[in-house]
C-alpha cells in the first residue's frame, strides 16, 4: 500500500503506455494507500505541442476537450470505490512552459476548475520555450537557445521553476532536476569555466572543456557551476519548504536509466537537511509503469543513502461526499519510515 502522486495514461496524453482503467484496477488490487491522478493541465499555444500530439492532429482546443473527458472520468473512478482501501486524490500536472502558461495555469486553477482539482504538480519541462525532455536532440536545442551556453541553461531551468513556484504553489514539486535526464547523453563540448558550447575549431584550441556527459547534475550544481548554480538551486527549496510544499522523489528517472529517481541524491540530501518533506511517485504512464522501481527505490535511496525518518502524503482534510459540489482540500500527512517499511505491499512484489 504504497503512494503515488504523479500518474498518467494512454486516454489522455498522445505518450502514454495504457488505458486508465487497467492502473485503477491494478492500483486497486495491490492495495495502494493513495493514488493521485495528474494528467497535463492544457497548454495554452500550439508551439507547445509535441511531435506525437501533431502527428495525431491535436490542438489546443483538443487537449482542453481531453482535459475534461479526464476530469469526468476520474471524479466518476472516485465514486465508485469511495469505499475502498485506496484513497483516490484528483490533480493536474502543470507542464509549465513560459510565465505565460505559469499565470494561465494559475488563473484556470484557481477559477475554471476550482473545486474540481484538490492538487498541482508544478513541474518545468520547457527551456526558453524548447522542451528539454522528449530527446537529447531538442535537449541540446534548448542549451544552443540559451545563449548557447549550458550554464545558461541550467540557470533558465531554475529561475523558471522559482517563477513555477511562487506563482502556483503547487502541493507537489515534480522532478525536481529534469535536466538530469539527457545530461547523461549529451555529447557537447562546453568551457568549463564559462559553459560555453564549443565549436570544433575552439574546441582544438581549447584546454579546459569538457563533455557535458563526464559529469552529472549534482557536479553541475555543487562543484562546476557552483557560484552561480547553488544559490538558485537552494533558493528554490527553501520556497518549497517555507510553503509547505512536498518535493516528489520520483521513481521514473530509475526507469530512465539514472542512478537515482529525481531529484539526485546530492539534491535530496540538500532538502532534507533544510527539513523538506518528501513524498513518493512513480511517473507512470500505464499499467507497465504502475510502482516502477518502487523496491529499489525504498531499499537504496529512502532507507539506504538518504535515511528518511518520515515519508508524507496527500490527505482529505474533510470526508469526501459524492453529492457535493466541490471535493475535498487536502493537506500532507506524514507516515512514519517504520510504518512505510512495513505495508503489505512490500512484501507482495518481493
Amino acid at each position: 500500500m504504497p503512494f503515488s502522486h504523479h500518474s498518467h495514461s494512454k486516454d489522455y496524453i498522445a505518450h502514454g503506455s495504457g488505458p486508465l482503467d487497467e492502473v485503477v484496477e491494478a492500483v486497486l488490487k495491490q492495495e495502494f494507500h493513495t493514488f493521485c491522478f495528474s494528467e497535463h493541465m492544457p497548454r495554452l499555444s500550439s508551439k507547445y505541442l509535441y511531435p506525437e500530439e501533431i502527428a495525431d492532429k491535436s490542438d489546443t482546443n483538443f487537449l482542453k476537450q481531453q482535459f475534461d473527458n479526464y476530469l469526468h472520468k476520474v471524479l466518476t473512478i472516485k465514486k465508485t470505490y469511495k469505499d475502498s482501501s485506496t484513497n483516490f486524490i484528483i490533480g493536474t500536472e502543470c507542464e509549465c512552459a513560459d510565465s505565460e502558461h505559469i499565470s494561465y495555469a494559475k488563473s484556470m486553477f484557481d477559477n475554471y476548475y476550482k473545486g474540481k482539482l484538490q492538487y498541482l504538480v508544478g513541474s518545468i519541462h520547457h527551456v526558453n520555450s524548447v522542451p528539454i525532455d522528449y530527446d537529447v536532440e531538442t535537449f541540446e536545442k534548448a542549451i544552443v537557445r540559451a545563449d548557447n551556453s549550458f550554464l545558461e541553461f541550467l540557470k533558465g531551468y531554475f529561475n523558471l521553476q522559482y517563477t513555477m513556484l511562487t506563482e502556483l504553489k503547487p502541493s507537489v514539486v515534480g522532478h525536481f532536476d529534469l535536466p538530469s535526464l539527457f545530461i547523461k547523453d549529451s555529447k557537447l563540448r562546453i568551457d568549463k569555466d564559462t559553459g560555453k558550447v564549443l565549436d570544433e575549431m575552439n574546441f582544438e584550441k581549447k584546454d579546459s572543456f569538457i563533455t557535458i556527459n563526464e559529469f552529472d547534475i549534482d557536479d553541475y550544481i555543487f562543484t562546476i557551476f557552483k557560484d552561480s548554480l547553488y544559490p538558485l538551486v537552494e533558493r528554490n527549496l527553501k520556497f518549497i519548504i517555507d510553503n509547505n510544499l512536498a518535493l516528489e522523489i520520483n521513481t521514473s528517472g530509475l526507469r530512465k536509466k539514472l542512478k537515482y529517481p529525481y531529484p539526485s541524491i546530492k539534491l535530496a540530501l540538500l532538502f532534507k537537511q533544510l527539513g523538506g518533506k518528501f513524498v513518493l511517485s512513480d511517473d507512470s504512464h500505464g499499467l507497465n509503469q504502475l510502482g516502477t522501481n518502487y523496491l529499489k527505490c525504498k531499499e537504496e535511496y529512502i532507507k539506504g543513502a538518504l535515511k528518511l525518518d518520515t515519508i508524507y502524503y496527500l490527505k482529505e482534510q474533510t470526508p469526501y461526499n459524492p453529492e457535493s459540489l466541490s471535493l475535498p482540500e487536502v493537506k500532507l500527512e506524514p507516515m512514519d519510515i517504520k510504518e512505510f517499511n512495513e505495508l503489505p505491499y512490500w512484501s507482495n512484489i518481493k
